[in-house]
């Protein structure tokens, strides 16, 4: 394990010298309000210190619930076009539904 993470350092270390600093972004369609969304985002910035990464929060991109916009297809459409490179190297998503 620990010559995995020595290993994912080392290219880190790399693309930042390089200037081609790793950025990763997030999107979900989660209630980032609860406990469990706050725990989860703690564990990505705690990756981006770690790793020294770029982080982009997407959490915005849509809603909550499904229910609180009528419209969050359309304002998802118009978020999308930067979720893919070359803007971002990697994307974590999340759904999760209460009901």
């Amino acid at each position: 394990m620990a010559l995995k993470i020595s290993t994912r350092k080392q290219l880190l270390a790399e693309r930042k010298a390089a200037g081609a600093r790793v950025t990763i972004g997030f999107t979900g369609i989660a209630d980032l309000r609860h406990f469990i969304g706050l725990e989860y985002i703690k564990g990505m910035m705690k990756a981006v210190a770690d790793y020294d990464i770029n982080f982009i929060n997407m959490g915005g991109a849509v809603r909550y619930s499904l229910f609180d916009d009528i419209n969050f297809l359309s304002h998802y459409m118009k978020n999308f076009k930067f979720m893919k490179a070359p803007l971002i190297d990697g994307i974590v998503t999340w759904a999760a539904v209460a009901f």
